[in-house]
């Protein structure tokens, strides 16, 4: 991910998912993030979202990939809390259109 003020990725940043229109820093809007694996299934994780100092979101130390089902908000803060983005509205299909084939809670 991009620092938009500068050249650099917005390492070590904190990523936020909510319902869509609704501010994701609160615990109260955030929806249910997934760390997609090899084999076709997905981990439920915890929020904040942790980027690794290039950039890439990480869990438990490893890069992953994400999955939110359907639509979502997005915050990104820096690593010093500042936020970076915003997007109220990001379209997204669901689990069962996009072949994810088991959740794991």
């Amino acid at each position: 991910m991009p620092d938009p003020d500068s050249s650099q990725a917005l390492g070590l940043a904190y990523l936020y998912f909510g319902e869509e229109s609704k501010d994701p820093t609160l615990t109260e809007n955030q929806k249910r993030v997934y760390a997609l694996q090899e084999d076709g299934s997905a981990i439920a994780i915890s929020q904040p979202v942790r980027t690794n100092a290039g950039g890439l979101p990480e869990y438990n130390g490893s890069t992953v990939n994400l999955a939110i089902d359907g639509g979502y908000s997005l915050a990104v803060l820096s690593s010093s809390l500042e936020q970076k983005y915003y997007f109220p509205s990001i379209l997204n299909p669901t689990f069962l259109s996009s072949g994810i084939t088991s959740i794991k809670e």
